[in-house]
């Protein structure tokens, strides 16, 4: 399932970036683009490390995702340009996200606690 939600995730980003542009949208942020490219990437990121992908082979064929994406988008038929700045922003997404996934599972435990132990420090009595 996980799998199946992290090549859903890629396969939204694929086709928000190689639509047709929208008309520009004035949302008085500056390179307003790039923090979409950023949020974008990052969803990336986490979609495939929840998915179970090492994070080096996450970042690296997200990083190869982000100059694809970028070379289709200079390509196209429809007004959309290619920057380099969108794979940095690509790259700093995927970054962040892996990292913070990392963290969080080594800071999180994983998986139900369970009690080993009662109140009075004897081990649970066994069942037959």
């Amino acid at each position: 399932m996980r799998l199946l939600l992290a090549l859903g995730w890629t396969a939204i980003v694929l086709i928000v970036l190689w639509a047709p542009s929208p008309p520009p949208l004035d949302v008085g942020i500056p390179h307003f683009d790039k923090y979409v490219h950023f949020a974008l990437f990052a969803g990336i990121g986490v979609a495939w490390s929840f998915a179970g992908a090492r994070a080096v082979v996450t970042i690296a064929c997200g990083i190869v995702l982000g100059v694809v994406t970028e070379v289709v988008q200079g390509a196209l038929p429809w007004p959309r340009g290619a920057d380099v700045w969108d794979v940095v922003a690509d790259a700093g997404g995927l970054v962040l996200a892996v990292g913070l996934v990392a963290l969080v599972r080594r800071v999180v435990p994983s998986g139900p606690r369970r009690h080993t132990a009662t109140a009075a420090g004897r081990p649970p009595a066994r069942r037959a």
